[in-house]
């Protein structure tokens, strides 16, 4: 039986997985497809499911949308929509001068994405430069298989871009902090000095907790 979704360029493979930009031979439109072997390891497999689950319930502009699953004696597959953006360390690299209207609508469209990861009891915990695309003025938050259910006892994975080395807990606080850490690599000259970043941690402190009741 032919298959609905043709490779149209290896992205990425490893033991375990492979992602692949693919086309809908029904629509024509181009996807990501994300596969899992079987014989991979139990916690990719457990993120993988993770993130099934997490996009299956995210609705907002600024993510991947969830457009199928699919399963066989092998593998299970995820294709998600094509987000065609630039990673943002790349971004940044190529506009060295980031415009403020661009750093505000940004930063909150972030915000939102992270809001609602947390509304489904999860952490986001991956917040980096390489899982931010931007694409047509927009940002977009993708790759959710890192994301830890808050009543977790352990951190199975974890980015070295944020503080979870010094977190013994899962909790909301590790996104504030990843997403603290990621305002001063994008401004590092105006977050310098010790007590302006000391000063920054607690206003993202404060925006978690007046937009979302984040404690």
């Amino acid at each position: 039986m032919k298959q609905r979704y043709q490779k149209l360029k290896r992205l990425k493979i490893d033991p375990n997985s492979c992602v692949d930009l693919v086309c809908d031979d029904y629509t024509g439109k181009q996807y990501i497809s994300k596969k899992v072997f079987k014989d991979a390891s139990p916690l990719v497999i457990h993120q993988f499911r993770t993130e099934v689950d997490v996009l299956s319930s995210l609705h907002t502009p600024y993510i991947p949308e969830l457009v199928d699953v699919q399963e066989s004696e092998s593998e299970m597959t995820l294709i998600e929509t094509w987000i065609d953006g630039v990673q943002l360390d790349q971004w940044v690299k190529m506009h060295c001068f980031l415009k403020l209207g661009f750093r505000k609508r940004w930063i909150l469209a972030i915000y939102k994405c992270l809001e609602q990861v947390h509304q489904l009891d999860y952490v986001y915990v991956d917040l980096k430069p390489q899982n931010l695309l931007v694409g047509q003025g927009q940002i977009f938050l993708i790759d959710f298989n890192s994301c830890i259910h808050s009543d977790a006892t352990h951190i199975a994975s974890a980015s070295s871009f944020n503080y979870l080395q010094r977190e013994n807990d899962v909790s909301f606080r590790l996104d504030t902090l990843a997403m603290y850490r990621l305002i001063r690599w994008l401004y590092p000259k105006i977050f310098s000095c010790a007590s302006c970043g000391k000063l920054l941690l607690k206003r993202v402190e404060n925006l978690f907790v007046v937009l979302f009741g984040l404690k």
